[in-house]
């Protein structure tokens, strides 16, 4: 556990369920490019768009490698925060800084 930089494990019970707990705070994911963390996602999300102005859902997932459903959270979240704005159509929009 500790070599994946995870905590130790919290177990509870409550007489009908039993239920682990893990503490994901400072997990890691290693991909073929490096390690990449949320943190340095969300960082590099906004990195991107100073320098390039705006980038795709599609364009974000090929750069960074990471699953469709992952990028829309971190877009998502990072536009839920008020940093980036999504422009224009569901199919063709692009998201930009806020």
């Amino acid at each position: 556990m500790r070599e994946s930089g995870l905590s130790e494990p919290e177990f509870n019970y409550n007489h009908s369920f039993f239920a682990t707990l893990y503490d994901k705070t400072n997990l890691t994911l290693s991909r073929s490019g490096g390690v990449t963390t949320v943190a340095e996602r969300r960082e590099w999300i906004v990195n991107y768009l100073v320098k390039n102005g705006n980038i795709s859902t599609k364009q974000y997932v090929k750069a960074v490698k990471v699953s469709l459903r992952t990028a829309q959270r971190d877009l998502t979240a990072l536009q839920s925060e008020g940093l980036i704005k999504f422009v224009g159509s569901p199919k063709t929009g692009h998201y930009e800084l806020a």
